[in-house]
C-alpha cells in the first residue's frame, strides 16, 4: 500500500514537472517586456528603458559644419558669378576671407554685370539671380540659425590714416565708395547691423570681404585703419 501511495507521489511529481517545461517552453520574450521595463523604471534610478529612442548627439565638427553651410553656398555663388578672387578659409571653417579687385567687386553689384549673370545664367541655379540678390538672400536666410557679419575693406594703398592729412579728398571719395556698398547692401534687404564698411592700407583697388559669425557687440560702419590683421 505504502509503495502505491510512493508511486502515486512520484507520478504526480513528475507531471507537474512536465507541466512547468511545457509552460516555460510557450514563454514570449516579448510579452513580458513592458513588466520588466516597468520594473526597471520604478527600481533603478539608472535603467535605461530600450524602447525608448537613442538621444541625438552632435559632435563639434558637425556643428562646425553647420556654421560652414553659408559660407560654402556664398563661395558657391562666388565661384558661379565672379571670374577672379582669392577665398581663405580659418581652420574651423567659421569664417571665410575672399580678397579680389575693385572692379570685380562693382562689376557683380552693379546692373551692368546683374545683366551679365542673367544673360549667361544657362541651367546654373546659381545664376538665375542676380549676384547681389542671391548674396543678401544667402545672409538673410543664416539669421534664423548662425547669422553672418559681412566687412568690406577697400584697399588704398596707403595708411588711411595718413592719407586724411595729405590726401583728404582721395580719402573722402573712398568713403563714400564704401558707403556706397553698405547703401546697396541694406536697401536689397540685409539689416546694417551685418555690415561693416572701411578702407585700409592693402594693395590699391583691391577689396577685402570677412564673412564671420554675428555676434551682438560688434559695431557697424567702422572705418578700418592700416592692413588687415591675421
Amino acid at each position: 500500500m505504502a509503495n502505491e501511495y510512493l508511486g502515486l507521489s512520484l507520478f504526480i511529481m513528475l507531471l507537474s514537472f512536465f507541466i512547468i517545461l511545457n509552460a516555460l517552453s510557450d514563454f514570449e520574450e516579448t510579452k513580458a517586456d513592458p513588466i520588466v521595463s516597468s520594473l526597471n523604471m520604478a527600481f533603478s534610478a539608472g535603467a535605461v528603458d530600450k524602447n525608448e529612442p537613442a538621444p541625438s548627439v552632435i559632435s563639434a565638427e558637425e556643428t562646425s559644419m553647420n556654421e560652414g553651410t553659408t559660407l560654402d553656398k556664398i563661395e558657391g555663388l562666388f565661384n558661379a558669378q565672379v571670374k577672379n578672387f582669392k577665398i581663405t578659409k580659418n581652420r574651423l571653417g567659421t569664417e571665410m576671407y575672399i580678397s579680389l579687385t575693385r572692379e570685380e567687386f562693382e562689376k557683380a553689384l552693379g546692373a551692368k554685370g546683374q545683366e551679365t549673370f542673367l544673360q549667361d545664367s544657362g541651367s546654373n541655379p546659381l545664376m538665375e539671380e542676380p549676384f547681389l540678390n542671391m548674396l543678401v538672400d544667402l545672409m538673410n536666410t543664416a539669421q534664423t540659425n548662425a547669422p553672418y557679419r559681412m566687412d568690406i575693406v577697400l584697399n588704398l594703398g596707403a595708411n588711411p590714416s595718413v592719407m586724411r592729412n595729405e590726401a583728404p579728398e582721395k580719402l573722402n571719395a573712398s568713403m563714400k565708395t564704401v558707403s556706397g556698398y553698405s547703401e546697396l547692401l541694406e536697401g536689397q534687404g540685409l539689416p546694417i547691423r551685418f555690415i561693416s564698411v572701411g578702407v585700409g592700407a592693402g594693395a590699391p583697388d583691391m577689396v577685402d570681404l570677412l564673412f564671420r559669425p554675428y555676434k551682438s557687440l560688434d559695431v557697424s560702419g567702422s572705418i578700418v585703419d592700416g592692413e588687415r590683421g591675421d
